[in-house]
């Protein structure tokens, strides 16, 4: 299980940072493309990328990310395109 973490910002912010002007072009783990990144946050969605991928490309059967929901709401479409399989557990606890 990856567990998101917060170091600055929360790690689906930080890979939510878009290229102004000059271009940089990272993988993304969570939707597997690539996206462009550029700016001062650079350095910091850099880190995030290493360590997701790190935490990514261990699992030989299962891997589970767990983050908040409201860091997700907007992509959860992109999380289902790349392949995720989206489990609310917000839901479960309320019965």
């Amino acid at each position: 299980m990856y567990v998101e973490t917060s170091f600055y910002k929360y790690e689906t912010e930080k890979l939510k940072v878009k290229a102004k002007g000059g271009k940089r072009i990272l993988n993304n783990p969570l939707f597997k493309q690539e996206h462009e990144y550029n700016g001062g946050e650079y350095k910091r969605t850099k880190e995030v990328v290493k360590m997701m991928y790190v935490g990514f490309s261990r699992p030989t059967h299962l891997l589970c990310f767990a983050c908040l929901k409201e860091n997700v709401c907007d992509d959860i479409n992109h999380f289902r395109d790349a392949g995720w399989e989206i489990v609310d557990t917000t839901e479960d606890s309320q019965k």
